[in-house]
């Protein structure tokens, strides 16, 4: 199974591209700073037979993106961001620090 990490997935748009991958068959990890909206987000993808957790993400904070990375990226999986940029400096960072 192919695994997504969705920056904020728990609304918006990047709650439709989770439940799309997720109709598409893909385990969606769905990325948010914020506790009960992430919670929410997931089991509402869940009840929809989604295969979704979630991830405590904050594309602001280094250390966050890069615990944040470790499992899509160790999964070979893949990272959509609706927002843009994801801070790309961050996200290098992030790599590098997490030794991808």
């Amino acid at each position: 199974m192919t695994t997504a990490l969705v920056t904020g997935g728990n609304k918006g748009i990047g709650y439709v591209i989770a439940e799309g991958l997720g109709a598409l068959g893909w385990s969606v990890g769905v990325g948010a700073r914020d506790d009960t909206r992430r919670e929410q987000a997931v089991a509402a993808l869940t009840a929809a037979g989604v295969d979704a957790f979630g991830v405590p993400l904050d594309v602001t904070d280094d250390a966050s993106v890069a615990a944040g990375l470790v499992l899509p990226v160790q999964g070979q999986g893949t990272l959509w961001s609706p927002r843009t940029p994801i801070r790309a400096r961050a996200s290098a960072s992030a790599l590098a620090g997490a030794g991808v």
